[in-house]
Protein backbone atom coordinates (compact mmCIF):
# COMPACT_ATOMS: atom_id res chain seq x y z
CA UNK A 1 0.00 0.00 0.00
CA UNK A 2 2.02 3.22 -0.89
CA UNK A 3 -0.47 6.04 0.54
CA UNK A 4 2.35 6.55 3.68
CA UNK A 5 3.16 10.45 1.83
CA UNK A 6 -0.20 12.11 2.27
CA UNK A 7 -1.72 10.27 5.31
CA UNK A 8 0.53 11.56 7.72
CA UNK A 9 -0.29 15.42 7.09
CA UNK A 10 -3.97 14.95 6.46
CA UNK A 11 -4.59 12.47 9.27
CA UNK A 12 -3.04 15.38 11.58
CA UNK A 13 -5.78 17.79 9.72
CA UNK A 14 -8.45 15.56 10.25
CA UNK A 15 -7.56 15.13 13.84
CA UNK A 16 -7.82 18.61 14.21
CA UNK A 17 -11.24 19.22 12.56
CA UNK A 18 -12.52 16.87 14.38
CA UNK A 19 -11.43 17.88 17.84
CA UNK A 20 -13.45 21.23 16.61
CA UNK A 21 -16.20 20.09 16.74
CA UNK A 22 -16.23 17.83 20.04
CA UNK A 23 -15.74 21.59 21.32
CA UNK A 24 -19.30 22.48 19.95
CA UNK A 25 -20.41 19.84 21.14
CA UNK A 26 -19.73 19.74 24.30
CA UNK A 27 -20.73 23.78 25.03
CA UNK A 28 -17.26 24.61 25.94
CA UNK A 29 -14.65 26.43 24.51
CA UNK A 30 -12.02 23.88 24.22
CA UNK A 31 -11.54 20.63 24.38
CA UNK A 32 -8.95 17.77 24.48
CA UNK A 33 -9.13 14.93 21.94
CA UNK A 34 -7.99 11.34 21.23
CA UNK A 35 -7.57 9.41 18.19
CA UNK A 36 -8.07 5.99 19.39
CA UNK A 37 -7.90 3.72 16.12
CA UNK A 38 -7.25 4.43 12.51
CA UNK A 39 -7.35 2.92 8.87
CA UNK A 40 -5.70 3.72 5.73
CA UNK A 41 -7.12 1.97 2.23
CA UNK A 42 -5.99 2.77 -1.31
CA UNK A 43 -8.14 2.68 -4.15
CA UNK A 44 -7.81 -0.90 -4.51
CA UNK A 45 -9.20 -1.46 -1.40
CA UNK A 46 -5.76 -2.55 0.45
CA UNK A 47 -6.96 -1.27 3.92
CA UNK A 48 -4.13 -1.11 6.83
CA UNK A 49 -2.95 0.45 10.23
CA UNK A 50 -2.00 3.98 9.17
CA UNK A 51 1.98 3.95 7.69
CA UNK A 52 4.44 5.46 10.41
CA UNK A 53 6.42 7.42 8.59
CA UNK A 54 4.93 10.88 10.48
CA UNK A 55 3.81 9.93 13.62
CA UNK A 56 -0.25 10.55 13.53
CA UNK A 57 -1.66 12.75 16.18
CA UNK A 58 -2.69 10.98 19.12
CA UNK A 59 -4.10 14.18 21.54
CA UNK A 60 -5.49 17.37 20.32
CA UNK A 61 -6.49 21.09 22.02
CA UNK A 62 -9.74 21.99 20.13
CA UNK A 63 -10.20 25.98 20.65
CA UNK A 64 -13.43 27.02 19.35
CA UNK A 65 -13.27 30.59 19.78
CA UNK A 66 -10.56 30.37 17.36
CA UNK A 67 -11.63 27.78 15.13
CA UNK A 68 -8.05 26.30 15.90
CA UNK A 69 -6.77 22.50 15.83
CA UNK A 70 -3.73 22.21 17.83
CA UNK A 71 -1.75 18.79 17.67
CA UNK A 72 -0.19 17.93 21.74
CA UNK A 73 0.95 14.62 20.56
CA UNK A 74 3.19 12.79 20.01
CA UNK A 75 5.82 15.07 21.14
CA UNK A 76 7.88 15.37 17.49
CA UNK A 77 4.07 17.00 16.29
CA UNK A 78 3.14 19.01 19.06
CA UNK A 79 2.13 22.79 18.08
CA UNK A 80 1.18 21.73 14.20
CA UNK A 81 -2.15 23.81 14.00
CA UNK A 82 -5.14 23.50 11.57
CA UNK A 83 -7.96 26.11 10.86
CA UNK A 84 -11.37 24.25 10.45
CA UNK A 85 -13.24 26.07 7.26
CA UNK A 86 -16.89 24.44 7.64
CA UNK A 87 -19.25 23.45 10.20
CA UNK A 88 -22.79 21.84 10.60
CA UNK A 89 -24.83 21.09 12.90
CA UNK A 90 -27.50 18.54 12.70
CA UNK A 91 -28.99 15.49 14.43
CA UNK A 92 -27.03 15.77 17.22
CA UNK A 93 -23.98 15.65 15.53
CA UNK A 94 -21.44 18.29 14.63
CA UNK A 95 -19.73 17.96 10.80
CA UNK A 96 -16.38 19.96 10.03
CA UNK A 97 -14.25 19.79 6.97
CA UNK A 98 -11.61 21.97 4.96
CA UNK A 99 -8.75 21.33 2.62
CA UNK A 100 -4.95 21.26 3.35
CA UNK A 101 -2.35 20.20 1.92
CA UNK A 102 -3.97 18.79 -1.36
CA UNK A 103 -6.26 16.55 0.99
CA UNK A 104 -9.45 17.40 1.96
CA UNK A 105 -10.96 16.75 5.36
CA UNK A 106 -14.12 15.69 7.18
CA UNK A 107 -15.19 15.45 10.88
CA UNK A 108 -18.14 14.08 12.68
CA UNK A 109 -18.89 14.73 16.34
CA UNK A 110 -22.04 13.35 18.59
CA UNK A 111 -23.30 15.94 20.88
CA UNK A 112 -24.31 13.58 23.60
CA UNK A 113 -21.22 11.44 24.02
CA UNK A 114 -18.32 13.45 22.23
CA UNK A 115 -17.35 10.57 20.31
CA UNK A 116 -15.48 11.45 16.83
CA UNK A 117 -15.27 9.91 13.43
CA UNK A 118 -12.05 11.23 11.06
CA UNK A 119 -12.08 10.87 7.41
CA UNK A 120 -9.26 12.30 5.11
CA UNK A 121 -9.38 11.88 1.36
CA UNK A 122 -7.13 11.98 -1.81
CA UNK A 123 -8.04 10.81 -5.27
CA UNK A 124 -6.55 7.37 -4.54
CA UNK A 125 -6.84 6.76 -0.66
CA UNK A 126 -8.64 7.49 2.49
CA UNK A 127 -7.89 7.27 5.79
CA UNK A 128 -10.49 6.95 8.79
CA UNK A 129 -10.28 7.66 12.75
CA UNK A 130 -11.91 6.95 15.55
CA UNK A 131 -11.83 8.84 19.29
CA UNK A 132 -13.31 10.62 21.59
CA UNK A 133 -13.06 13.99 23.16
CA UNK A 134 -13.55 15.59 26.47
CA UNK A 135 -13.71 19.39 27.75
CA UNK A 136 -10.38 20.71 28.15
CA UNK A 137 -11.53 21.98 31.83
CA UNK A 138 -11.88 17.93 32.77
CA UNK A 139 -8.66 16.98 31.88
CA UNK A 140 -7.37 17.04 35.47
CA UNK A 141 -7.69 14.01 38.33
CA UNK A 142 -10.12 16.31 40.48
CA UNK A 143 -12.55 17.44 37.71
Amino acid sequence: MNISAFSRAGFLSGVACLLAAVGAAAQSTTLVCSVIQGLECDSALDCGTPAQAVPPPTFLHVDMDAGLITLLAPEERRGEVTRVQATTTADGQIALAGVEAGRSWGLVLDETDLSLSISITLADAVIVGFGQCIPSDQTSPSG
